[in-house]
């Protein structure tokens, strides 16, 4: 023991004393070196500073953690500490966090989400939820729309716009959602998940019909959002997407696996064909942000339903964190009922997505509208090299001196500060308008095109960098369009940005109807309540039907996405997708023993 101890003293006196000489050299190399390289020393000090900084506080983790060995380097680490506040903060607000429960029920799972909720909550939960879907079902129908300028609505939710204030819209709809308040008292639970499921059903799809309507696209959005919620948007783009890789209409996949590489001198763990790379450090600390934000809403719904925690703990690497966790006694959890189940597994996601992402979202535009951080111009995407007018070709103005990555300052001594900016520009020209263009490599003065979709404007024939390609990537592309100044502002944006990112990913990843993740274990109860109460669903295996058919589309999408990786042809993709479907569609006959029969079994 004492043997150990000695060594455990070692460690930590020789990794304080590599942080303490990291410092002092970033001090020595900022004389020495220029800004690119220091900055790139700063990256690796900071990153290794923290690595060795988790090495010295491994030794006391014995003291605090009740250590497990899991196999191989692979440790869980339990705990008592903190579930003494997260037992008050629960117990104190109940309410609000079975509320925050089935709201993050009723907003990421649509249509199916809300009749459970509906089903399950007393009647004036119950009324004001309808009468609420009511509201926003009507006004989402009679509102206008117009051109988002945020890319990111594209990028993730594949929309072009999104509705805006209309009084006539709001009047219809206060009108008829007090009508409904009135007269939804009297539904009972089947009805009340009825009309929650069709309101439901029209409020979250109702930006895609409209699209569909619009643009002659849309309708498998309207099906696949209204009936999962958010899952159903990712499984389907990851379907479309996987069948023109498949096809060889793109070149690459929507399944990229992050790998370590160096960019700028700096560690990063970079994402082939997605054009993210996410340095290291950064990575790090988003994922604690994650872990903490996460965890802590399961267990604080978990408490606030009376269900009882055994320990918080970490999952490690050794003395790398992998995770973190919150655990409920299980035995209880078990024969608690499926609506306070559903409330603890849907809410890690719900903090995620929209508690920590749109905290940082607002945060980073806060930072780029109050000018904390300054952009210098945008990178052009896309150059358009000519187009049709009247019949006849002509070259755009654009081709003449634009190429894709070059950077755009400014159009008329007008600062060109983002992809929203450049449409405003443009929006104020005319046709034939003569006017002075500044980028990366020169002054040009050009005369403006003519739109062929809009006469009245200029047309330069460029695009902004913004990628609607792969889902989520967009995330990335929405703040790597623009350009901006170095600053120490910027540090903190290009952290806020990838909290950002891996917050959106990991919950909407999270909410994927596969076994081993949240989203398996709340669809699973939810087709399972919807077997139980469809006069049918027993008869026929409902929620057996449902489990696996969803989770066929899931691994679909994957194959799809990977199979030209592996088969030389597409042909061998088809095959390999056909044979899979056989023998998924063959094991769905095996039909599970149902729990009474069990029980009698066990009994006898």
């Amino acid at each position: 023991m004492v043997f150990a101890a000695n060594n455990s003293s070692k460690a930590v006196f020789i990794a304080l004393l590599s942080v303490l000489v990291l410092v002092v050299s970033n001090f020595i190399f900022e004389l020495i070196l220029d800004e690119a390289n220091l900055n790139s020393l700063r990256e690796w000090s900071l990153s290794l500073a923290l690595l060795l900084s988790m090495f010295a506080i491994w030794p006391f983790m014995n003291k605090y953690f009740r250590k497990e060995r899991k196999g191989g380097i692979l440790f869980k680490l339990d705990s008592q500490k903190g579930l003494k506040f997260i037992d008050h903060l629960g117990r104190r607000f109940s309410g609000f966090w079975k509320f925050i429960g089935d709201f993050s029920l009723v907003l990421l799972f649509g249509a199916l989400g809300s009749a459970f909720v509906a089903y399950h909550l007393k009647e004036r939960g119950r009324r004001i939820l309808i009468t609420l879907l009511s509201f926003g079902t009507v006004y989402s129908m009679l509102s206008d729309s117009i051109i988002s300028p945020f890319p990111i609505v594209r990028g993730i939710f594949q929309l072009d716009f999104y509705f805006v204030f209309s009084l006539e819209a709001l009047l219809y709809a206060v009108l008829l959602s007090g009508l409904v308040y009135s007269f939804s008292g009297r539904l009972s639970n089947k009805n009340a998940a009825l009309a929650g499921f069709v309101l439901s059903f029209l409020f979250f799809s109702s930006p895609y019909l409209l699209y569909s309507q619009l643009a002659g696209t849309g309708s498998l959005y309207v099906l696949f959002v209204g009936f999962l919620g958010l899952p159903g948007l990712l499984i389907l783009q990851f379907l479309i997407w996987g069948i023109a890789f498949s096809l060889g209409l793109v070149q690459q996949s929507a399944v990229s696996v992050g790998l370590p590489a160096v960019e700028g001198g700096a560690p990063v763990l970079k994402y082939p064909g997605l054009d993210i790379s996410i340095p290291l450090l950064d990575l790090l600390i988003a994922a604690v942000f994650l872990l903490v934000i996460h965890e802590g809403f399961h267990g604080l719904v978990a408490r606030a339903q009376g269900i009882r925690l055994k320990n918080t703990g970490l999952i490690t690497a050794s003395f790398l964190p992998l995770g973190a966790f919150v655990e409920p006694d299980e035995e209880q959890f078990r024969k608690e009922t499926p609506e306070k189940q559903l409330r603890v597994y849907s809410v890690g996601s719900f903090s995620n997505i929209f508690v920590l992402g749109l905290a940082t979202f607002f945060a980073i535009n806060f930072m780029l509208y109050q000018g904390l951080v300054e952009s210098e111009g945008i990178v052009v995407g896309e150059v358009v090299n000519y187009t049709i007018i009247n019949g006849s070709v002509k070259f755009t103005t654009a081709s003449e001196f634009l190429r894709p990555g070059d950077i755009l300052y400014s159009i008329d001594g007008q600062i060109v500060t983002d992809a929203w900016k450049f449409r405003e520009v443009m929006g104020n020209t005319a046709p034939r308008q003569e006017v002075t263009i500044v980028t990366d490599k020169g002054i040009f003065v050009k005369k403006l095109g003519i739109n062929a979709n809009n006469p009245e404007v200029g047309y330069l024939g460029m695009a902004p960098r913004v990628s609607y390609d792969p889902p989520l990537s967009a995330v990335n592309q929405y703040f790597s369009a623009s350009v901006f100044k170095e600053s120490p502002s910027l540090v903190i944006l290009t952290l806020l940005k990838w909290i950002f990112l891996i917050n959106i990913m990991v919950g909407v990843f999270n909410l994927l109807p596969v076994p081993m993740l949240d989203g398996g274990a709340i669809y699973s109860g939810i087709f399972t309540w919807l077997e139980d109460t469809v006069s049918f669903g027993k008869r026929i295996k409902l929620a057996f039907i449902l489990n696996r058919g969803l989770v066929f589309l899931v691994f679909l999408a994957l194959v799809l996405n990977v199979g030209r990786y592996f088969f030389d042809t597409v042909e061998a993709v088809i095959i390999f997708v056909a044979v899979l479907s056989a023998f998924i569609l063959a094991s769905s006959k095996i039909r599970p023993s149902s729990k009474k029969k069990s029980s009698k079994t066990k009994k006898t």
